[in-house]
């Protein structure tokens, strides 16, 4: 029996719809495709780097229990992170909210920290990657003087009352309330006290007695009277932990060490009040004790058991540091079999690791995570192009002068020749520039970065790859203050393209013992302090001479808080004395709300006297808070005076180096916020133009550039953070075609402005300066989650159409869209984020395209970066050779044509 099917018609549309199924499925997902912009293996790294740091040390502990050892440490900054310990290099790192504080941290299963702001957080973190285990948090009362502990599953929080200590029990993992209870300490209602927690302990010291009980009982406080160790009273009694059962009393001229027992504290060991103490966990009774000897650059480490209070003298090390190392203290320490190893904490915010005994393995310079300003330099041209620019450079040393440095110049061409072809010539070592390499290359790419950081120290770093050149400790040096936030006036007194003489560079902040202002310069190649002078008053503002005197020195006018004037170096009083007559001066107080414009004059001959010009007096109002001051960058240069409209004509630009941005905020009967602008004249003191922001508060960043200034702030109706863009013109008419002047401008200028939705928030921003103002300016945006954003102007343009009609646009202006995108190949740090960013610097190089830009702020990250693309450069991946043959090519070709005429030529004639 067979059987038929008919499959003629029935399989031609199985086919038909396993062709369309495959189809369909191909189409779903080709839409998940798209074409991206991204960069090669190796273009990573080759125009920048990064370099990751995280602050001051607040608490550190040693990880013996995982798989790897590492250093746990929480930091100033609020950052969480572990180091390796062979390397010190950061394996995992947490950056934790702005507004919080690491109050205390505990390394157990888990890396338990807490931090508060205005709530307590509790987290634990995974200690071999840094995740996050779990959190939960509180709302608890804060004090500069609540304690924290963790014991057997437990968080105590101790906070001292009017006469009482209220001890707070939570559970660890799940934040439950175990329960609260006050503890009667009389101590507390007044005079001097400390009090700190000693594992499951609270101890209190008084002028005259201890007070100590056990956080897990609850008992009533028990005390033991200072005269029973033999100890005089102190004035101000403090306490310390040095480990997890000891801790120390400070009293003048010593410090005593107790080891809590059953019975209480009892004296083991007695030490000088400036040596810093620090107890091993894990049971190892070993106490370490760092001496940070006077004047001298070393450190002496011994050890002490903790059982018999005696020094053991296997542990006992010189430490040899060097000149640029600052008093140090203990901040971790642990033995495993007989190794013991310990963390560093400087002054000058390093972090190191040592072995004892042995010597220092490692350094971290956490300075540079406070970096405060910055100056981007160019090197000293080479020997020779010096030797051939004094050869030029005078005229005054008559014939045989100048025949002898021609011969001198042509002796050493000829050396270096021949170290070149003989291979003399030493490169540069791979783990960093040497400083006789650190010379100006053709281009102008290659610069010295001169960075000032908060904690008195100042760095060189070669721009190419980012090694430290040189650094300068200022233990007295200290940043002045605008309100609230730090600020140490850079100056660049003298370039380096004045051969012979020495480049310079001042820093102007206070003395931290007096607050009066402080003086250095130094030598900004080699890093070589040439001055340093306490000036004997108080800055109030200071500005740069803007002539230089026959040494190519520009010095400083001084301003100080009594309105007198100063003149520094002194060497540049008779520079400042020429140019008083056309000097100006613009000041602010903040918290009045209050600036002045001041002039300058000869009271004497020998001094100069300051005379206000005007003064201006914002709107008072309650939390009024001036926000934001910027001028314009004195460097900058302008290269188009005008814009051309589409209808061929021009749009001169205003064009005011005196112009002053100012942005204060207030608050209305209702509570709301309200922005005001004032753009003003620093040298007459005229408002030229203002505008008024309701509902809308700080934060706000101020990008001020040739004649347009755009701001970010918080629009407080709509949740969102909105950019505002002003452009200023004079007309189609010039007033001056020479000079601004602000004496005899009586122009109004014609204002465009818009405003525009930006999607994410910004941290800070700054525009791209090239070296003739050539170049298309982009913005530089650094945005919280760690991007950089290079915008084009063009986003921002106040003069984009709102209205689409059929007349021509003028020339690079595109429609307006109120929302600004944020296109993913405009992250110029692609991968690297860039975390709490408090400032970028930009800085032109010698090629007209390229901008240099360093970001800073918990991160260094440093790019360059070609608005207008690199027009004045060849491609990476230009065929040398390709063009190389067509060139040869064209010779040979040329020759051979020549020669075949010729031979025509010739042939024809005998005809």
């Amino acid at each position: 029996m067979a059987l038929t099917v008919a499959s003629g018609p029935v399989s031609k549309s199985s086919d038909m719809c396993s062709k369309g199924y495959y189809i369909l499925w191909t189409l779903f997902f080709l839409q998940f495709f798209t074409c991206v912009s991204c960069l090669f293996e190796d273009q990573i790294g080759k125009f920048d780097w990064r370099q990751r740091y995280i602050g001051k040390i607040r608490f550190a502990a040693f990880d013996a229990v995982s798989g790897t050892r590492k250093i746990l440490v929480a930091t100033e900054q609020n950052v969480l992170a572990a180091l390796h310990p062979k390397s010190g290099n950061i394996l995992w790192q947490q950056v934790l909210e702005k507004d919080e504080s690491v109050q205390h941290m505990h390394v157990g299963k888990e890396l338990v920290s807490v931090s508060g702001g205005p709530r307590v957080h509790v987290r634990a973190w995974d200690k071999t990657n840094g995740l996050l285990a779990w959190e939960w948090s509180l709302s608890q009362q804060q004090s500069a003087r609540a304690r924290w502990a963790v014991d057997k599953g437990r968080l105590y929080h101790v906070v001292p009352l009017d006469g009482q200590l209220e001890v707070s029990a939570f559970s660890l993992e799940s934040g439950s309330d175990l329960g609260s209870r006050r503890l009667a300490a009389p101590w507390t209602a007044g005079g001097a006290y400390d009090c700190v927690l000693v594992g499951a302990n609270v101890v209190c010291v008084t002028q005259k007695s201890f007070y100590w009980t056990s956080l897990a009982d609850g008992a009533a406080f028990a005390e033991v009277p200072l005269a029973s160790f033999d100890l005089t009273p102190a004035a101000v009694p403090m306490l310390s932990g040095v480990g997890e059962l000891a801790f120390s009393l400070r009293l003048p001229g010593k410090q005593t060490v107790f080891l809590m027992g059953d019975k209480g504290p009892r004296a083991i060991h007695e030490a000088s009040a400036t040596a810093s103490l620090l107890a091993t966990p894990f049971d190892s009774n070993i106490m370490f004790k760092l001496e940070n000897k006077p004047d001298s650059s070393a450190l002496q480490v011994s050890a002490v058991s903790l059982n018999t209070g005696v020094e053991v003298d296997e542990y006992s090390n010189t430490l040899i540091l060097g000149s640029k190392f600052s008093p140090c203290t203990l901040t971790a320490a642990i033995c495993i079999k007989d190794e013991c190893s310990a963390v560093l904490s400087g002054e000058d915010h390093t972090i190191s690791f040592v072995n004892i005994p042995g010597q220092i393995t490692w350094t971290r310079e956490e300075a540079l995570a406070s970096i405060i300003s910055i100056e981007i330099i160019d090197l000293p041209v080479s020997d020779l192009d010096a030797a051939i620019e004094s050869e030029f450079g005078s005229k005054q040393a008559g014939i045989v002068g100048m025949v002898m440095r021609r011969l001198t110049s042509q002796v050493l061409q000829i050396k270096v020749l021949a170290q070149t072809v003989l291979g003399l010539v030493q490169p540069a070592s791979s783990s960093g520039p040497s400083r006789a390499s650190l010379i100006r290359d053709t281009f102008g790419l290659h610069k010295m970065i001169v960075a000032v950081t908060s904690a008195g120290k100042v760095f060189g770093i070669d721009n190419l790859r980012g090694e430290l050149i040189w650094q300068i400790q200022l233990p007295r040096f200290a940043p002045l203050h605008v309100g609230k936030s730090p600020v140490v006036p850079l100056y660049v007194l003298r370039t380096t393209s004045h051969v012979p003489f020495t480049p310079l560079c001042a820093i102007l902040g206070k003395d931290r013992l007096t607050g009066e202002g402080l003086a250095v310069t130094f030598e900004p190649i080699k890093g070589l302090v040439q001055s340093s002078d306490t000036l004997g008053y108080k800055v109030q503002q200071v500005m740069q001479l803007p002539h230089p005197d026959d040494e190519f020195l520009r010095g400083l006018v001084v301003l100080d808080d009594q309105l007198k004037v100063h003149v520094y170096p002194p060497e540049s009083k008779a520079n400042a004395f020429k140019q008083a007559a056309s000097l100006y001066m613009f000041t602010t107080w903040p918290a009045k709300g209050t600036f002045a414009g001041f002039s300058f004059a000869h009271s004497t001959p020998k001094d100069l006297v300051a005379t206000k010009v005007w003064e201006l007096q914002l709107p008072d109002g309650p939390d009024r808070e001036v926000v934001a001051v910027v001028g314009k960058n004195p460097t900058e240069r302008v290269n188009s005076q005008g814009r051309v409209l589409a209808d061929r004509s021009v749009m001169y630009k205003y064009i005011n180096p005196n112009l002053i941005a100012i942005i204060s905020q207030v608050s209305d009967s209702s509570h709301k916020y309200i922005l005001n602008m004032y753009l003003v004249d620093g040298v007459s003191g005229a408002v030229v133009h203002s505008a008024t922001h309701k509902r809308a508060r700080a934060p706000v960043n101020v990008v001020h550039s040739e004649n347009w200034l755009v701001y970010s702030y918080f629009n407080e109706k709509m949740r969102r953070t909105e950019l505002a863009s002003f452009e200023l013109y004079e007309g189609k008419s010039r007033s001056n075609t020479t000079a601004f002047s602000s004496k005899s401008n009586s122009v109004r200028p014609l204002v465009e402005q818009q405003a525009y939705i930006f999607p994410s928030a910004v941290d800070t921003m700054k525009e791209t300066i090239t070296e003739k103002g050539i170049t298309s300016k982009h913005l530089i945006m650094a945005l919280p989650n760690g991007n950089i954003l290079e915008l084009p102007w063009m986003f921002v343009d106040p003069r984009r159409p709102t209205v689409q009609t059929g007349e021509m646009r003028d020339e690079g202006v595109i429609p307006y869209t109120p929302e600004l995108p944020i296109p993913p190949d405009a992250i110029i740090n692609y991968n690297q984020t860039v975390n709490r960013v408090r400032g970028i610097h930009t800085a032109p190089s010698g090629l007209e395209s390229t901008c240099l830009v360093l970001v800073y702020g918990l991160d260094l990250f440093y790019i360059r970066v070609a608005p207008s693309k690199a027009f004045d450069l060849l491609k990476d991946d230009f065929d040398h050779f390709l063009i190389a043959a067509v060139l040869l090519g064209l010779v040979i070709a040329s020759y051979v044509t020549k020669k075949l005429a010729a031979r025509k030529a010739r042939n024809q004639a005998w005809k």
